[in-house]
């Protein structure tokens, strides 16, 4: 991670400031020039789905502020003794859409003389103290509020901060008085006799003095070598010597150049870094950061996958590597079990949920629905039209009624399970970095892709809690009416996190390593039912 924040300040700065570039015509123009060529960069890094970057992009250009962001990032300005979220003020600040795949969104405004800026990663410790920060943004200068910030840290237990601050001032510059040119004394020349030019003869460059007076060094090796009249006359020993010397000297040169060749061999490279990765993940672990050693872990392991099947020192590294994830993770040793097998082994079952009376339904890709029963499947009555065909991010049903996550806004289809069709807005300009799943028991929990999940109750928020860990893009969020557990379902690493509703806190992980496919899952009473994209339904027993 080290090594992408460097590449990417690096990169940044080169670009913005270019010899060629607009910096000094067109600020915002150089911005835009500079977040192409990261997009560019990051793109290798993001094929890599489990890979996340937290990033802040700022350019101060005179009275011409510019952002873009990957990830968690929040920027608090005090301006005349209050408080603005720069990312989320609309009326000073403006938000416009770029072409780019990961900074998408450009932020720009004006600043002003005294205005002073705070930029941070929203660390749980930062976010607990944001009230008391904003306070002393507002009252204290930069001397004053780096002071307040580290006695927070001294105060706070593994407290940690990532963020910069700027105070916004008018410097006049000091002018530089001009002299007379009356005034400055000038030196006496003295006349110097020059020696007379060389005439041609006896100029000579040193290239070709060089080619003319130095020796190929295997030339050397080969005088040093063949089998002379002087050599001959050599005594045998002191020849065999010489002999002995220049194959040494060869020899080294081999060894050295094989030496250097291992070094960059970008499996031996891959190989130090996860070992590295390892025993600072270690650390980690029990410095109580779980989220850092699983994001070193990851990337270590998705760095060796990339070498394909490899030797036996990889293998062993790997299999260290899942070995302390699944510690991290608490993984269970319990594994699903078949449920349900359809006689045809070509049929085709990619979604599972349960109906309002309790009832397993399983769907196939034609919309069929089959009531599952142990090992009986009866087709039954397709479910709505609306419940397949409705635009959303994700969907949950409750009580009949059906709720999509749509953009930055939460809809509701009324009695949608018993045909209605009528589409409210129940909540809109949704703020959370990535709303990515949604699940209802009451409450609405939306669940955004950094690992916060925040209740909403009636479309207002009524809390939230973070999860400390990254949401893979194929997840699901699901949650029972009086379950005391979020279940978040990762379709992509075939795993089931449970965690706990109120804290956050991670209770247990439930691998499902015995399915070809991971596709869907629904929970029971008790169980969860899983899919694999064939003619089979798993069951988990939660008890």
């Amino acid at each position: 991670m080290a090594y992408v924040l460097n590449l990417v300040s690096s990169l940044a700065k080169r670009e913005y400031y270019a010899e060629n570039g607009e910096v000094e015509e067109d600020p915002r123009k150089a911005f835009d020039h500079t977040l192409k060529k990261l997009n560019d960069v990051l793109e290798d890094f993001f094929e890599n789905k489990e890979f996340q970057l937290n990033l802040g992009l700022l350019a101060i250009a005179g009275e011409n502020i510019h952002i873009a962001k990957l990830g968690k990032l929040k920027i608090f300005l005090a301006r005349s003794g209050e408080i603005i979220d720069i990312l989320n003020n609309v009326d000073l600040f403006q938000r416009e859409v770029t072409a780019e795949k990961k900074f998408s969104n450009v932020v720009s405004g004006k600043i002003q003389e005294d205005d002073k800026l705070f930029a941070l990663y929203p660390t749980r410790q930062l976010t607990a103290k944001e009230k008391s920060l904003k306070l002393s943004l507002v009252q204290n200068d930069q001397e004053k509020f780096l002071a307040n910030l580290a006695s927070i840290g001294q105060s706070a237990k593994n407290f940690s901060c990532c963020g910069f601050h700027i105070e916004i001032k008018k410097i006049k510059e000091t002018e530089i008085p001009v002299r007379s040119a009356y005034a400055i004394p000038v030196a006496k020349l003295t006349a110097v006799e020059e020696p007379p030019p060389k005439t041609k003869k006896d100029l000579v460059s040193s290239a070709d003095v060089s080619v003319v007076k130095r020796e190929n060094i295997f030339e050397k090796i080969w005088r040093r070598l063949a089998p002379r009249r002087h050599l001959r006359r050599m005594p045998t020993g002191h020849s065999w010597k010489t002999i002995t010397v220049v194959i040494v000297i060869l020899l080294s040169g081999f060894l050295g150049v094989k030496s250097f060749f291992l070094k960059n061999n970008p499996e031996s490279s891959a190989i130090d870094t996860a070992q590295d990765n390892i025993k600072l993940a270690e650390i980690k672990i029990t410095q109580n950061e779980p989220d850092s050693a699983r994001e070193l872990l990851g990337l270590s392991l998705s760095s060796l996958s990339i070498l394909g099947e490899g030797s036996k020192k990889i293998d062993e590294i790997k299999g260290k590597i899942n070995s302390l994830l699944d510690r991290l993770d608490l993984v269970s040793a319990k594994q699903p079990v078949i449920f349900s097998s359809f006689s045809d082994a070509n049929a085709v079952v990619n979604k599972v949920l349960i109906s309002e009376s309790g009832e397993l339904l399983a769907v196939n890709p034609n919309k069929k629905v089959f009531k599952i029963t142990g090992e009986s499947q009866t087709e039954t009555s397709p479910l709505p039209e609306l419940i397949s065909t409705a635009p959303a991010k994700d969907a949950a049903i409750y009580a009949g009624n059906l709720y999509v996550l749509e953009g930055r806004a939460i809809y509701k289809y009324s009695d949608a399970m018993t045909g209605g069709i009528s589409k409210q807005l129940w909540l809109g300009g949704l703020t959370d970095s990535d709303p990515q799943n949604i699940a209802v028991d009451g409450l609405v929990y939306i669940l955004s892709s950094d690992g916060t999940v925040v209740k909403y109750f009636k479309g207002k928020e009524e809390s939230r809690i973070n999860l400390n860990t990254k949401i893979s893009l194929a997840s699901k969020l699901i949650i029972g009416k009086d379950a005391p557990y979020l279940y978040v379902a990762d379709f992509s690493n075939k795993k089931i996190r449970v965690f706990d509703k109120i804290t956050g806190s991670l209770v247990m992980t439930y691998k499902t390593t015995s399915l070809e496919k991971f596709t869907d899952l629904a929970l029971g009473d008790k169980i969860l039912y899983l899919t694999s994209g064939d003619n089979k339904v798993w069951k988990l027993d939660l008890n």
